[in-house]
Parts: structure tokens; C-alpha cells; sequence
């Protein structure tokens, strides 16, 4: 089974209830290529919208004391910046994507967009024996009733695509107007 992508995707928005109408007029002004461009441009928006939310991590749970010790900083899903980094927007088929592709990758071979699942969504985690051992070697020894460690969500998607519908609100007349009007320059 291939690994899902960590995304927001853009084709005819059924995130959008109220955009349907005028998305719909868009694609028949705006036919093929332009219409990527625009789905592109919206694309690139979500993506850095992504960026942003996780950069900034507001209303983000505090770090466990462990983490901060081990990370030496207390931002939330901020280590090596390669999830940031990571977020980017691509076209699969006639559609525009924007987030974490299922095949990236951390330096340790991990998947970024399963991390990137767990900290949107939250995860129980049973504890092992080597967990113990890991929690206790750093001062911080779990008690013997510990069975799960829980890790709460902590989502930048969500808040990115609240961000995204707004900014197709507000923009996507301009942004038409502008494919056309590159479209009569050239």
C-alpha cells in the first residue's frame, strides 16, 4: 500500500462549499493550461501557508520536558527543519497539491509525511521496554502503569487550509484576471 501524502488539495475545492459556483465559472472561463496556472498559483499559497503554521506552532502544546531537554529548545515540531523544508506543491494529474509528498524522506530514512501525520492528527504510542530504558537513562523514568505515551496533535494542515479558503476568497477573481491578461500579452 503506498504511504499518503500530508496535503491540501486543490482541483474543484470541496473544502469550498461557497467557492463552488465561481470555481466552476473560473474553469469555464479558463480553460487547460491557464486553469492550471491558477490551481498552481493557489497550490504555492497553501504551501507556504503550510510553511507558516509549522514555523510559527501557535497554539501548539507545550513540549515535554524530556523533548526540550533532548531538542535544547522548546519549538514544537521544529528539529532539523527537514519537514519544513519538505512542504511543497506539486501536480498529480489534473490537480494541484500542497504539502509533505508520501516519498520524502528525513536523514534517517523516516517518512516525513508520516511524522507529519502523527503531529497533525496526535498518536498513542505503546511503550516498549526500550522506551523505558531510553526515558530512565535521561532522568525521566515512566511509571510502571505508563502503557502509552501520547502525543498531541499539534496541526498546521488544518490551520493552513482555514488560511487557503480565505485567500481563494478574497483572491481569485484577481488571480483569473491576471492568467488572462498574461494570456492576451503573450
Amino acid at each position: 500500500m503506498a504511504k499518503p501524502d500530508i496535503s491540501v488539495t486543490l482541483d474543484k475545492p470541496k473544502e469550498f462549499r461557497d467557492l463552488r459556483e465561481r470555481f466552476a465559472k473560473a474553469n469555464r472561463t479558463l480553460k487547460g493550461e491557464p486553469v492550471q496556472k491558477v490551481l498552481r498559483h493557489f497550490a504555492v499559497a497553501a504551501a507556504d501557508f503550510m510553511r507558516e503554521a509549522l514555523h510559527k506552532g501557535r497554539g501548539f502544546p507545550p513540549l515535554h520536558p524530556l523533548t526540550v531537554h533532548l531538542k535544547q529548545h522548546n519549538r514544537p515540531l521544529i528539529e532539523t527543519g527537514a519537514m519544513e523544508d519538505a512542504i511543497t506543491a506539486w501536480q498529480k494529474g489534473d490537480r494541484w497539491v500542497a504539502g509533505i509528498p508520501a516519498s520524502a524522506t528525513g536523514s534517517n530514512g523516516q517518512s516525513l509525511a508520516d511524522i507529519a501525520n502523527i503531529h497533525e492528527n496526535g498518536a498513542h504510542v505503546p511503550v516498549t521496554p526500550a522506551m523505558r530504558g531510553f526515558f530512565a537513562r535521561n532522568g525521566f523514568p515512566l511509571k510502571d502503569s505508563t502503557r502509552f505515551l501520547r502525543i498531541p496533535k499539534r496541526p498546521f494542515r488544518r490551520p493552513a487550509e482555514e488560511r487557503l479558503e480565505k485567500y481563494v476568497d478574497d483572491n481569485l477573481d484577481t488571480v483569473m484576471e491576471a492568467v488572462l491578461e498574461s494570456l492576451t500579452e503573450g
